[in-house]
């Protein structure tokens, strides 16, 4: 984005979960004050988001410029949680999509480069 040039990718379309640190603040806050902190858990943002949306996004805020290939080396396509168990457990429903996570931290570190 930087210097302009071309991001090359697949055609391939994905889908992946990005939570933002707000969210994992507040869940991590509640599994110690729960005193849950010797567990696993999955956790995800409010909404997951396709390798399509995220390009279309950059594509519009920045002008990215996009190569595609037929280079298909994805073998997940659906790599995400669906456990929402510990959201139960906490009583948390996250507050954040995978797009909020993306424009806030692509925002800040754009900014903080291009000083």
């Amino acid at each position: 984005i930087l210097k302009k040039g071309f991001f090359k990718t697949s055609s391939t379309n994905f889908y992946r979960d990005y939570i933002g640190v707000d969210d994992l603040f507040s869940i991590i806050t509640r599994i110690i004050n729960m005193d849950l902190s010797n567990s696993c858990f999955d956790i995800c943002s409010k909404k997951i988001i396709s390798k399509k949306e995220i390009i279309n996004y950059f594509e519009k805020k920045y002008q990215l410029k996009v190569k595609y290939t037929d280079n298909d080396e994805i073998n997940n396509k659906f790599y995400y949680s669906t456990n929402y168990k510990l959201f139960k457990l906490i009583k948390f429903k996250p507050k954040f999509s995978s797009m909020d996570t993306i424009k806030k931290e692509s925002e800040k570190i754009l900014k903080n480069l291009s000083v």
